[in-house]
């Protein structure tokens, strides 16, 4: 997307942002080379030096190469190949790379762990991310990958965070006279459902008349390659 906006020269509308939040994210750009530690251990960053730019250690490219992360004037960019879109690859110039980053100016895109999603909710000084008293939008979206993992214990826990998540969006969002959105737009996806809407319901507190059941045409279904089959 952010490319298409380049080629059209639409240089007043704003770029697609990206942040990552596992529990190694470095808590701010000096432990992405130096490491923050814990009792003498490295518990986050120390990402490895690999020429002008650092290892992403999140994933690997579609050559299991590493990813490239460098800032690169004032932003954080991360590309595939370091010619990225020269030799195939592809380049994100918009990235929050630390956890101070991604909280003083949140990213458009948020991939984040449920147990770090958990943490934050917990805490006081992470309100404002999450739009209460906040000089930003709130996030107007959830999507939840796989799942049909969310079963058991476990699930009870995730359908407990999605709840509490809504519950601090919504009022958020009810707060602000000029935002038209009341309710966060909430996604749940998976391959393997027999009745994807009783079970998001159940999961995430939806009534079940309320879900909506988007699946594949079968004309989708019969693509055998390319992108559009992996979408």
């Amino acid at each position: 997307i952010n490319r298409d906006l380049n080629a059209r020269g639409r240089t007043g509308q704003k770029r697609l942002s990206v942040g990552i939040v596992f529990g190694d994210t470095p808590r701010d750009r000096e432990e992405i080379a130096d490491g923050g530690y814990y009792q003498g251990d490295l518990v986050r960053g120390n990402w490895r030096r690999n020429g002008d730019y650092h290892e992403l250690p999140y994933f690997r490219n579609e050559s299991d190469d590493p990813v490239l992360f460098r800032m690169n004037r004032g932003h954080g960019e991360i590309r595939s190949t370091e010619d990225g879109w020269d030799d195939g690859g592809w380049v994100l110039n918009r990235f929050r790379p630390s956890r101070k980053r991604i909280r003083e100016d949140p990213p458009d895109v948020l991939i984040i762990t449920t147990e770090m999603l958990h943490k934050w909710l917990m805490r006081p000084d992470y309100a404002e991310f999450f739009g209460v008293g906040s000089s930003f939008t709130p996030p107007r979206a959830l999507v939840l990958d796989e799942i049909h993992l969310y079963d058991t214990t476990h699930g009870a826990q995730i359908g407990m965070l999605v709840r509490r998540l809504r519950h601090r969006l919504r009022e958020a969002m009810r707060e602000d006279d000029e935002d038209e959105w009341e309710e966060p737009l909430c996604i749940g996806m998976s391959a393997t459902i027999g009745d994807p809407p009783r079970f998001w319901g159940e999961l995430s507190g939806y009534d079940t008349h309320d879900v909506v059941d988007l699946s594949p045409s079968e004309e989708d279904r019969s693509l055998q390659t390319g992108r559009e089959r992996l979408l």
